[in-house]
């Protein structure tokens, strides 16, 4: 709340300060009109002579007005196309690196999704690899398991036989 009050401050004596200054050149410019105009009035001329210096020195002012604010339309357009330039370009900058970050995500989502099929192809192919091998040792293990009990009937049937 201070910092703001100390702004609103701040920039109203900026205002002021401002103010001052267009004050100050508006005194000028009427004073040295006014001098001039008074100058002519009171020179030692003839009222067709002064008449012809007041058209003349209004015809120059008139002249300095338009050829400043020619000169000021120039400025203005210049620095309006220098801005659509500059913007045209910063906007095209963008534009690029948009893109580029748009292509950057898509191959790195391909590349996800590369690593992602390689990952399950190598794992199917450990599980049937895994269930292969359960089979196999299942086979391996039945018949061994198999032959042991033929092999412990065979005893008992002899055992049988000896007593």
């Amino acid at each position: 709340m201070l910092k703001s009050m100390l702004e609103k401050k701040k920039k109203e004596q900026q205002r002021k300060k401002r103010q001052e200054k267009i004050r100050s050149i508006t005194n000028v410019l009427v004073g040295t009109a006014a001098g001039a105009t008074a100058g002519m009035l009171l020179a030692p001329k003839s009222g067709k002579e002064t008449r012809g210096d007041i058209k003349k020195a209004a015809k120059e002012l008139n002249d300095g007005v338009k050829d400043r604010a020619q000169e000021l339309g120039e400025n203005i357009k210049t620095k309006t196309g220098d801005f659509k330039s500059k913007s045209a370009e910063v906007k095209s900058k963008i534009k690029e690196k948009f893109q580029n970050s748009k292509d950057i995500a898509e191959e790195t989502a391909e590349e996800i999704k590369d690593v992602v099929k390689d990952c399950t192809e190598e794992t199917e192919k450990a599980v049937e690899d895994t269930k292969t091998e359960a089979k196999a040792n299942y086979r391996e293990a039945k018949s061994k398991i198999k032959d042991y009990v033929e092999e412990k009937k065979d005893e008992a049937g002899q055992k049988k036989c000896e007593k």
